[in-house]
């Protein structure tokens, strides 16, 4: 499994949406964001800080967007303010 399959599943076990990597019909995704449905969620990985050689770990950075309705944007901001409610501190 990868590191954004794991943010998925766990953005889902947190209630943040549903997550069906091999089935269309969720809200979450991973890397890019798909033309459907209006609200959803892209969980995507980007350079994190540089390590040392003789560090024996990473630090990848993790980006998640959020898109929501252009009729309605307050859907998209409550479920921002969700998300880092969620993810933040863990």
């Amino acid at each position: 499994m990868t590191l954004l399959e794991e943010f998925a599943y766990l953005a889902a076990e947190l209630g943040l949406g549903t997550y069906t990597p091999d089935a269309p019909g969720g809200t979450i995704y991973t890397a890019l964001l798909p033309p459907d449905p209006d609200i959803c969620i892209a969980i995507a990985r980007y350079g994190g800080t540089e390590s040392l050689v003789t560090d024996d770990f990473d630090q990848p950075s993790i980006q998640i967007r959020i898109r929501g309705s252009a009729a309605d944007t307050r859907n998209a901001e409550h479920l921002a303010e969700h998300v880092y409610k969620a993810f933040h501190g863990l």
